[in-house]
């Protein structure tokens, strides 16, 4: 029997006998099988949802959703693996209320009970390509508003940096089929980042994730001042789709056929001397430039060989067309650098095209103003929000310039002038 199977379409079997050998295979000795990826013993059921393992309940549930989906199996001894037939008391009407009042959305879990064999099963089911990620909305017991979780081995992890790729990819069991094979056809470009590793920060992916699906809301906005993280955030949120886009549809429709990562950007911080340099060679400099990019990175590009001789309007007409051929998700970084010299920004005519276009595509933007025109789409990057984040983000520093961790009062001073943080324990 395809356990991962069940996971996928989220609802027990009818042969309830053939599904308990095949996930609990006990023994003549009723010993049951060991804990998994997606199988988890508990003895009882929570009493209550606002003490610690009644919170702990709802983040193994969270965490199995994430990721292949999983089995809870009461009334069973996590140590010795035995059935003690007791009556857990399941009430997975109160269970997944709570669930609807913690989390970001609905989870579903089904509940079968087996008092033959004197256990109680939870299903949770996996989470489909069509939603996004489930986090806390609110906080509960000793865990805070916005953790994420998925499941590894027999563990329940918090989902930080770089583990959100996994959290956004197919989430395959066979793990070679992990490597991103389908990823769409143009090169993403190499990360200028001088601190390579990805911090904290998922609860903006997921945020971008719950824009992505959305059928409306073609464009949207990350805004902040200058060095709170809004390219690191967009570009890793790219790197993900770009690797994954079949597992990620474009308002649940289509996948990214191009993934795009343009910036005007001119200027940055050269940490080997704390000087701003100029960068040599800008993705764009103009909304003709912008729209040029797009043009050529499309399908339409093999048979148009002399389109950045073209006039602005054959240029626009042509990137209409490419909307109409195939779905983008394009990033455009540091608007600001053209609408800071009064150049038109070329937004209100890709606005236009992504919302006439027979494909689904989507653009996000990066800029430190708030949009006061977008606010519903708007998206406001702060510092890290929590003290381990901005700790774990300064020792990537500290190994980066081989300098020692700083003492307290160093640290205190960092964290103020950077304003790196929300001030949260």
């Amino acid at each position: 029997m395809d356990l991962y199977r069940i996971l996928e379409e989220g609802i027990f079997p009818s042969d309830e006998i053939a599904f308990v050998k095949g996930l609990l295979n006990p023994s003549e000795a009723n010993l049951l099988a060991q804990e998994s990826e997606i199988l988890d013993y508990k003895e009882n059921f929570p009493e209550s949802f606002s003490s610690d393992f009644g919170a702990s309940i709802i983040r193994l549930c969270i965490g199995f959703h994430n990721s292949h989906g999983g089995f809870i199996c009461f009334g069973v001894n996590d140590k010795t693996r035995l059935p003690f037939c007791g009556k857990a008391n399941v009430d997975i009407e109160r269970l997944n209320k709570k669930i609807i009042e913690v989390c970001s959305r609905e989870l579903r879990i089904k509940h079968l009970a087996l008092p033959a064999v004197g256990v109680d099963i939870l299903l949770c089911p996996k989470r489909p390509s069509n939603k996004s990620p489930v986090y806390l909305s609110k906080p509960i017991g000793k865990y805070s508003e916005k953790s994420c979780w998925r499941r590894v081995n027999q563990e329940v992890r918090l989902i930080e940096g770089r583990g959100a790729k996994l959290l956004l990819s197919a989430r395959n069991h066979d793990e070679r089929n992990q490597s991103g094979e389908n990823e769409v056809s143009n090169p993403y470009p190499a990360s200028r980042s001088t601190i390579e590793s990805f911090i904290g920060r998922t609860d903006y992916l997921i945020k971008l994730h719950e824009w992505l699906l959305k059928k409306r809301d073609k464009v949207a906005y990350l805004y902040g001042r200058g060095g709170s993280g809004k390219t690191k955030i967009a570009y890793e949120f790219g790197d993900i789709i770009h690797a994954f886009p079949n597992d990620n549809p474009i308002s649940s429709k289509s996948p990214a056929t191009k993934v795009l990562f343009l910036s005007a950007k001119e200027k940055e911080l050269r940490t080997a001397d704390a000087t701003i340099r100029d960068i040599a060679k800008t993705g764009f400099g103009t909304s003709d430039e912008l729209f040029k990019r797009i043009v050529f990175e499309s399908e339409l590009a093999n048979n148009h060989p002399m389109l950045f001789d073209y006039t602005s309007e054959k240029i626009e007409d042509l990137m209409f067309d490419a909307f109409d051929t195939e779905s983008f998700l394009i990033i455009i970084d540091d608007i600001d650098t053209l609408t800071t010299k009064n150049q038109e920004s070329g937004l209100s005519v890709l606005g236009e095209a992504v919302s006439s276009a027979s494909f689904p595509s989507k653009i996000l933007v990066t800029q430190r103003n708030r949009p006061i025109d977008a606010l519903r789409n708007a998206i406001h990057v702060t510092g890290f929000n929590k003290k381990s984040d901005f700790r774990a983000f300064l020792l990537k520093c500290c190994e980066k310039f081989e300098t020692d961790y700083p003492d307290s009062s160093e640290e205190t001073r960092l964290l103020k002038i950077s304003e790196g943080i929300l001030m949260c324990p």
